[in-house]
């Protein structure tokens, strides 16, 4: 026989993988934004886990915050990214004429 309150049930924090896994490789972009090629490939990474992890909130109703921080900063570390390519790019071009 069992006495007093039943055990609540224990539920996870909501966060899953994807989302945790977008926020750090936005945050990598941000911080490597003048390496171009491991900026880029970070950048795409995080905006592609944490459009996932979206699609899979919506679905679970589980928290969405992390996917929506790396979603954004993947998008800016792209953005950056793209501006230090032209920009090497510009000094190159210049540097030869």
């Amino acid at each position: 026989m069992t006495y007093g309150p039943p055990e609540p049930q224990r539920t996870s924090s909501g966060n899953d993988g994807f989302g945790i896994t977008s926020m750090v490789l936005g945050i990598l972009g941000l911080i490597f934004v003048w390496v171009p090629g491991f900026d880029v490939v970070t950048a795409v990474l995080a905006v592609i886990f944490g459009a996932v992890s979206i699609r899979s909130a919506n679905r679970t109703g589980r928290a969405k915050g992390m996917a929506i921080a790396g979603l954004t900063l993947g998008i800016i570390s792209l953005a950056g990214a793209i501006i230090v390519i032209v920009y090497i790019a510009a000094l190159a071009g210049g540097a030869s004429a």
